[in-house]
């Protein structure tokens, strides 16, 4: 059967990997690249990333072909694109590849690829848990395992059994430091037990961006809203329902986005009720003199509604140093009282 068959329905899928070039020259150590693979067909093309200064020329650095592999290349298993070419399972975090007599080493991939060479664990061996698994329970021990499990728990003040994706590969990495465990598989294993939580934008941050934004405008309108909302508030409580100060601030005809004045005005909601001084107060740029440019994120729609839908990327590292272990995560390990 052809190659292209055996890949039917990947014609749009592609596998970016971040790599730099092994070599002895300090300009060239410095180089960034981006190996493009394809799935359908096998084939690569890289890129150069763009360095200011740099004095090198950026750009295409290899125009899409197969790629025949150096002397002494053993194609993966699985591979489609036949002997004496690179294929994908050449290529993953850690590798060493040859590319038109360039030596690169893989430094990265992104969240696309690394879910889908996991997703197709099958084809590319360095992305199956259970091999990375098997490998790094033969490299580590009981106390390299304890060992482990106080460094993560000493960066998780709350015991909240969670840490940040990044912290949880670096702190693996090295405990798996010169073992035959590669990057690749040492990402396989953290990303197993990820999760991702929502990352709202917090009331600080909403404020923030509102002020700032007002004053880019020079825009004077907040003193107009407070009296008019003071007019409102016949009881005098400094607190009336969202929907009227959300009307409030939108008549005054602010430079803002109805995203951000939604979830200002979401940010500032108790039981139904906002403090409308307070929010008043924290909005005008004229009382925060020391307000700066450190913007939690853009103010235009698309950036916002990144920001308001973000996510953080964490790990449950007390069921991955159980599952390094080989025991369920009731292990004493897990239940040790770190967490």
């Amino acid at each position: 059967m052809h190659a292209r068959e055996l890949r039917s329905g990947s014609e749009d899928k592609i596998l970016r990997f971040g790599a730099k070039l092994v070599s002895s020259c300090d300009i060239d150590k410095d180089r960034e690249f981006v190996i493009n693979f394809y799935v359908y067909d096998s084939t690569i093309s890289v890129y150069e990333v763009p360095k200011i200064n740099s004095g090198m020329r950026a750009g295409m650095f290899l125009g899409r072909g197969l790629v025949v592999a150096g002397a002494g290349h053993v194609a993966g298993a699985g591979h489609v694109a036949g002997a004496g070419h690179v294929g994908g399972q050449d290529l993953y975090v850690g590798a060493v590849v040859t590319i038109n007599s360039h030596v690169f080493r893989v430094t990265s991939a992104d969240q696309f690829t690394l879910q889908y060479l996991e997703e197709h664990a099958d084809q590319f061996p360095q992305a199956n848990y259970n091999v990375a698994l098997d490998e790094a329970r033969r490299c580590l021990d009981h106390h390299q395992l304890a060992d482990l499990l106080h460094r993560l728990a000493a960066r998780d003040p709350d015991k909240s059994g969670f840490v940040s994706t990044s912290l949880a590969v670096a702190a693996l990495a090295s405990a798996l430091g010169g073992t035959t465990v590669t990057q690749q598989q040492v990402k396989t294993l953290v990303r197993r037990h990820r999760q991702e939580r929502p990352r709202p934008l917090t009331r600080h941050n909403l404020t923030h961006l509102t002020a700032l934004h007002l004053k880019r405008h020079n825009f004077e309108g907040v003193q107009d809203l407070i009296s008019g909302l003071r007019g409102r508030d016949v009881e005098g409580r400094g607190r009336l329902p969202s929907g009227t100060v959300r009307a409030a601030l939108k008549a005054i005809r602010p430079p803002l986005t109805s995203t951000l004045i939604d979830a200002l005005i979401n940010s500032m909601t108790e039981d139904g009720q906002v403090d409308y001084k307070a929010l008043c107060r924290e909005v005008d740029w004229r009382c925060r003199p020391n307000i700066h440019d450190n913007l939690p994120c853009q103010v235009d729609e698309s950036s916002l509604v990144e920001a308001l839908t973000g996510v953080v990327d964490l790990v449950d590292y007390v069921t991955l140093v159980a599952d390094l272990e080989g025991s369920a995560s009731t292990h004493h390990l897990a239940g040790s009282g770190l967490v």
